[in-house]
C-alpha cells in the first residue's frame, strides 16, 4: 500500500489528469460558449482570472496565483483562449464589445496579457455551415466607437490594420482622433542614419526650464543631466507611406514621435519634451515619407523641422502649403 502511495506519477497519469481538466474549463452550452465566455459576458474579472490561472504542470494542474505575459509564460492556460462561440466570437472580442458603450478595459488587458489573439475576426457563418466573410476585429470596433483607450491599449499588444480598411474609414469620416491613434503606435522608427540638431533642442529644452541663454557662457553650458537626457533620445523617422492620409496635422508627428520614444526607452520621459502638448517632440524627427497618399498640401511647419533631413512626398498631387504659424 505504502509502495502504491509513494509511486512516482507518470507521463500518462499526468496528460489524462491535463486532459480532464481542459475538457471541464472548455465545455461549451447551446451557444458553444466556453465558461471563458461566459465570464466575460457577466464581467466577472475574477472568474476570467482564476479560469486562465489554471495551467498544466509536470506534476499535474495546478492555480497560477499570479500571470505574467505571454512572452513569460513557459506553459499556457489549459482554457482555449481564443475559442469561438457560435457568432465566431472570442472572449477577447466579447471583452470589447463590452456593455454596448464601453470596453471591459480589466478583462482586455487580462486576456491581452496571457495571450490572447489580438487580430483574430470573427468568423460568420451561414445556414448551410460554410464560413463567410469575417466579421469587425476588435481593433475596427474600438475604432468605430471612437473607444481610444481601448484602441491605443490594442495596438500595444501588436493590434495591426493590414489592408488599411480602418484607416480609409478614419480618413473617410475625417476622424483625425482616431487617425492620431493608429499613426501614434505605428510606422516610426529609430533613424540610424542621421542624428538630431542638438543645439536646437538644447535650446527649446533651456527655454522650456525658463533658463536664459543670452545670459549663459554659452549655449553649450547645459547641466550634466541635460545633456545626459539628450544623448539617450532617439532620431525619429516617421514612414506613413501609401496611408490613405488627406492631410498631416502637427500632433500626429508629435504623438508618434512621444509613442516610439515611451516604447524605446526604459526611463521616463524628460517633462520638457511633453511641454506644450509634446510639439518639441518634433524635434527629433529626422526623416518624414508621406509618399503615394491623397496628399494636396502640406503643413509649413514641416519646413521649420530642425532636424529634418529627408522629406519624402511624392506621388501626391500638393498644390500649396498649409500654416500652421509658429512653434514656440
Amino acid at each position: 500500500m505504502a509502495d502504491r502511495q509513494c509511486r512516482p506519477r507518470s507521463a500518462a497519469d499526468t496528460s489524462n489528469k491535463n486532459s480532464c481538466v481542459s475538457a471541464a474549463v472548455n465545455v461549451l452550452d447551446m451557444r458553444l460558449r466556453t465558461p471563458l465566455h461566459v465570464a466575460v459576458i457577466n464581467q466577472r474579472l475574477d472568474a476570467v482570472r482564476r479560469l486562465l490561472s489554471v495551467r498544466a504542470l509536470g506534476s499535474g494542474v495546478t492555480p497560477g496565483r499570479s500571470l505574467r505575459r505571454c512572452r513569460s509564460i513557459d506553459r499556457l492556460p489549459l482554457v482555449d483562449i481564443d475559442a469561438a462561440d457560435a457568432d465566431g466570437y472570442s472572449p477577447l472580442h466579447l471583452a470589447v464589445i463590452g456593455d454596448g458603450f464601453l470596453a471591459y478595459v480589466d478583462i482586455v488587458t487580462l486576456l491581452l496579457q496571457c495571450g490572447a489573439d489580438v487580430n483574430r475576426s470573427p468568423t460568420v457563418t451561414s445556414s448551410d455551415g460554410s464560413s463567410v466573410q469575417p466579421a469587425m476585429s476588435t481593433l475596427a470596433l474600438a475604432c468605430q466607437r471612437r473607444d481610444l483607450s481601448t484602441v491605443e491599449l490594442l495596438l500595444q499588444y501588436g493590434a495591426c490594420d493590414a489592408d488599411l480598411a480602418i484607416m480609409a474609414s478614419a480618413v473617410a469620416n475625417d476622424d483625425t482622433e482616431v487617425i492620431g491613434v493608429l499613426l501614434s503606435r505605428q510606422h516610426a522608427y529609430a533613424d540610424t542614419k542621421f542624428v538630431i540638431n542638438r543645439a536646437a533642442v538644447l535650446s527649446a529644452q533651456s527655454q522650456c526650464d525658463g533658463t536664459d541663454d543670452s545670459t549663459a557662457p554659452s549655449r553649450y553650458s547645459m547641466s550634466h543631466s541635460s545633456l545626459s537626457s539628450l544623448s539617450s533620445l532617439p532620431a525619429v523617422m516617421i514612414d506613413w507611406r501609401a496611408l490613405k492620409l488627406e492631410r498631416v496635422v502637427e500632433s500626429w508627428l508629435s504623438g508618434a514621435c512621444l509613442s516610439y520614444i515611451r516604447m524605446a526607452q526604459a526611463s521616463s520621459l524628460p517633462s520638457w519634451l511633453l511641454h506644450n502638448g509634446g510639439q518639441l517632440a518634433t524635434y527629433l524627427i529626422t526623416r518624414i515619407d508621406v509618399s503615394e497618399n491623397h496628399l494636396s498640401s502640406l503643413p509649413s511647419m514641416l519646413f521649420s523641422l530642425p532636424s529634418l533631413r529627408i522629406l519624402i512626398a511624392a506621388g501626391n498631387q500638393v498644390c500649396g502649403f498649409v500654416i500652421l504659424g509658429t512653434v514656440c
